[in-house]
């Protein structure tokens, strides 16, 4: 026995880092290989978040870490006849919210009702879908968010009668922790989701018609002034730090890398309703038409009386003024 314990001998102190690293780095791998492809991503984009990387890398990132880790799960659920119903039903408030929205936007651009430009309102409304699918994802993904706890906590009450919930993921190591950097990055994706739809609170507040604005005056005057009392506030606080560092550009610093949600919205915004006029002009509207018209304007005929005149202006906000005037035809020609 003592003979055994002569021969053993320490490593030398100079391996001894090597083999530490080499034990670290093992571990790591063997971390790595439990991960799930999803895992990975959530893993990537909270090291961006501790970096201090933009946000909006941070929310890109999880939202495509939350499509790899539950599209298994929407297929399972399409897979099913109750599931088919739900997601259907889900489709359908889409196309309705996008439907009754192309419609709105279409009057708005070409002046008269949509049912003058169906090819136009179907155009438009595939210009709405993916618009309107953000904004019930985020809500969906919001209240999925609000019932998650409520779900463990009734699964936990009904553990002892045997009841166990079922698995909506595959994977099984760190499925604890993953629940937990899901919750907070599905926080930052609601913002950018939120954000991007170009709701902005303060700017709903200042704007005397809004609704916003609207149901703090009619519930108490004093209510909307401390409310704009703290924006104001908080609007001065940044002013006195930018002043007391000496640096103009702080503000601009700090937003450098990050989205400017409310340009993103007003190209959106200004870019669908140009889309329309263009689609309107070259595609919808006739080059030649049985009624008097301008040499470069197109027509859309609204009946036997009246026709929509389009015509090419630089000068107007979506690229094309829209003007409703009278049909001079060989049937009802002009009184000179």
């Amino acid at each position: 026995m003592f003979a055994r314990i002569k021969s053993f001998k320490l490593p030398k102190p100079t391996l001894m880092p090597k083999l530490l690293f080499q034990q670290f780095f093992s571990r790591i791998v063997a971390i790595r290989d439990q991960l799930s492809l999803a895992q990975k991503f959530y893993l990537l984009a909270i090291l961006l978040l501790l970096l201090k990387q933009p946000l909006a890398w941070v929310a890109t990132i999880s939202l495509l870490a939350i499509l790899l880790e539950f599209w298994p799960v929407f297929e399972k659920v399409w897979h099913s006849l109750a599931g088919k119903a739900v997601l259907l039903l889900f489709y359908a408030i889409i196309a309705n919210f996008a439907l009754a929205n192309a419609s709105a936007v279409v009057n708005e651009v070409v002046g008269v009702p949509a049912q003058h430009f169906n090819y136009t309102h179907n155009f438009a409304i595939l210009l709405y879908i993916p618009a309107w699918f953000i904004i019930i994802s985020g809500i969906v993904m919001f209240v999925v968010q609000i019932m998650s706890p409520m779900y463990f906590v009734l699964m936990w009450l009904l553990k002892p009668l045997g009841i166990h919930a079922p698995k909506l993921v595959a994977y099984q190591a760190f499925h604890r922790m993953t629940f937990i950097i899901r919750v907070i990055l599905s926080v930052i994706v609601l913002y950018h989701l939120w954000m991007l739809i170009g709701l902005d609170l303060e700017d709903e507040i200042d704007d005397p018609k809004s609704h916003i604005s609207q149901v703090l005056i009619d519930d108490d005057q004093q209510v909307r002034e401390e409310v704009l009392a703290q924006l104001e506030q908080a609007d001065s606080a940044i002013d006195e730090k930018a002043l007391a560092n000496d640096d103009a550009d702080v503000h601009v610093d700090i937003n450098a890398d990050e989205i400017d949600f409310k340009q993103v919205h007003q190209d959106y915004y200004l870019g669908v309703r140009k889309a329309i006029g263009y689609f309107a002009f070259n595609f919808e509207a006739d080059t030649f038409s049985r009624c008097d018209k301008a040499e470069d304007a197109h027509v859309v005929e609204l009946n036997d009386y009246e026709i929509l005149e389009i015509v090419p202006d630089k000068q107007s906000q979506y690229g094309y003024s829209f003007l409703v005037k009278k049909c001079f035809s060989a049937a009802f020609p002009l009184n000179k």
